[in-house]
């Protein structure tokens, strides 16, 4: 497994609670296949996270192809964060009548 990707799994696993709860809000969000793709790859179901090529025999994939998938997920995941800080701050400012 890359560095980079054992340290964000690792990092995900050390999550508070209400992290993890938002986090899968989003992924709940998302189109099945990225959802179960993400939750496949962090191993968010069963503790064991699994690679592209796992993942892509269980969904008749290329690993290619589940990887584009994940790019993309990984992407909508980050518009829709960048969504809710944006309201987020949106009602601070209407809460303290800015």
């Amino acid at each position: 497994m890359k560095r980079e990707t054992r340290e964000s799994r690792e990092r995900l696993s050390r999550l508070k609670g209400t992290d993890i709860t938002l986090i899968l809000s989003m992924v709940n969000a998302l189109p099945e296949m990225e959802r179960e793709i993400l939750i496949d790859y962090y191993g968010w179901k069963d503790n064991h996270p699994k690679d592209f090529k796992e993942i892509g025999r269980s969904f008749h994939q290329t690993e290619g192809k589940v990887k584009d998938v994940y790019i993309k997920a990984s992407f909508d995941l980050l518009g829709l964060s960048l969504a809710m800080l944006v309201e987020t701050e949106k009602q601070e400012e209407l809460d303290h009548g800015e």
